[in-house]
């Protein structure tokens, strides 16, 4: 799989995609059928080091899940009431994602520059956006995502046909704070 080719596009696509068709945390109820993905239920693959702990993580609201990995030592993504910090901002970023089975999906390491996103909605998905608040500069943080966290009930086209990210996915990143540029 091209991750290079998916990795700086897959997160803003698919965060449009979710917010059009209204399946984000402030969006719709999941679809009548469907029964949604619960991290704290899940099977993880063993193949991720440090093993995933559920219990062991810290919950913010329902379905987000943090492990500070490496406590960074610089600057600070600050609090979701500073919104002129959140939509004036960029974050260098390196990140992996990988589905609970172990399977990597995109990846922004094997890019030529970091991902460089906002903070902003339609930028970064709600996941992020939360799970990101606190980190300072220099650190590594897993987050652990509901589908109501991530892209909810739509599966996310790879570009060839077929499906990058299944519908009521877990989402599993690793994301290295690298620096934010002030505007």
């Amino acid at each position: 799989m091209a991750l290079a080719f998916l990795s700086r596009r897959v997160l803003v696509v698919a965060a449009l995609a979710v917010t059009a068709t209204g399946c984000s945390l402030g969006g719709t109820e999941p679809p009548e059928a469907i029964t949604v993905a619960n991290p704290r239920t899940a099977t993880y693959s063993a193949a991720f080091v440090p093993p995933i702990v559920i219990n062991q993580m810290t919950v913010r609201d329902s379905g987000l899940f943090i492990q500070d990995l490496v406590v960074g030592t610089g600057d600070s993504i600050v609090t979701a009431a500073d919104t002129s910090f959140l939509t004036n901002n960029r974050l260098q970023v390196l990140y992996r994602l990988w589905l609970s089975t172990g399977a990597q999906v995109d990846s922004s390491r094997n890019a030529s520059a970091p991902f460089t996103p906002r903070m902003r909605p339609r930028e970064i998905i709600e996941g992020w956006r939360a799970g990101l608040l606190g980190m300072r500069v220099g650190g590594r943080r897993r987050l652990v995502l509901s589908p109501l966290w991530g892209y909810g009930f739509t599966p996310i086209p790879d570009g060839r046909g077929g499906t990058l990210i299944p519908a009521n996915s877990i989402l599993i990143f690793d994301v290295e704070l690298l620096g934010i540029t002030r505007s």
